[in-house]
């Protein structure tokens, strides 16, 4: 696929997995100062020319879970179809909704569920029964355990784990190598080992 598909959010990841997929990005929707060097065309929101150009299809891979939910909101009220992009498919077992990111060596079980735009970084692990809410990001080498519910806009941080059976609330923030053994409240950071809260 290589029809009026852009990137929004440069991430040479993204760009490594979109070659593997045999994917081929017509350009890249981000703030210019922060790539210094593509070897796709870069344009940016307020361009005066992006509003001319064919958008029909885009991959949002920005990391931010509050950033990427008003991408989302912006090209689907445009009528431009949000991709999902990933190595391997999930299995049969598992359900996802529109814009999924399954990067490198990520291992997904059965009986997951994935909201909107979720985004799972290299190496990350999705035991069986989980359910992801919208606009998720896991960060590489995350280990989420079975029967975990993950609500809306949240970030998990790299190398941290979630032990079967937690809740964690919206827009909560998992800190990188965090163990986290009790549910989490929503518009909450975890951090430490075990976890402790504290306000976002």
């Amino acid at each position: 696929m290589n029809n009026n598909l852009y990137l929004v959010g440069h991430s040479e990841e993204l760009i490594l997995l979109s070659r593997k997929a045999n994917i081929n990005f017509s350009g890249i929707i981000d703030i210019k100062k922060n790539i210094k060097s593509s070897k796709y065309k870069v344009f940016e929101e307020n361009d005066e020319n992006i509003s001319n150009l064919p958008i029909k299809n885009v991959v949002i891979g920005v990391d931010s879970p509050i950033k990427r939910q008003k991408l989302f909101n912006y090209y689907e009220k445009a009528n431009v179809k949000i991709i999902s992009l990933y190595e391997k498919k999930p299995n049969d077992s598992c359900s996802f909704k529109e814009g999924l990111i399954i990067q490198e060596n990520c291992f997904i079980s059965t009986n997951c569920i994935f909201g909107k735009n979720v985004r799972i970084n290299v190496g990350s692990t999705i035991m069986h029964d989980v359910q992801i809410g919208d606009f998720v990001t896991i960060a590489p080498r995350a280990v989420v355990l079975g029967r975990v519910k993950v609500s809306n806009n949240v970030y998990i941080g790299a190398n941290s784990t979630i032990l079967q059976d937690i809740k964690i609330g919206e827009n909560s923030v998992i800190g990188a190598g965090a163990v986290v053994t009790k549910n989490v409240p929503r518009n909450c950071i975890a951090r430490g080992v075990p976890a402790k809260f504290y306000s976002n």
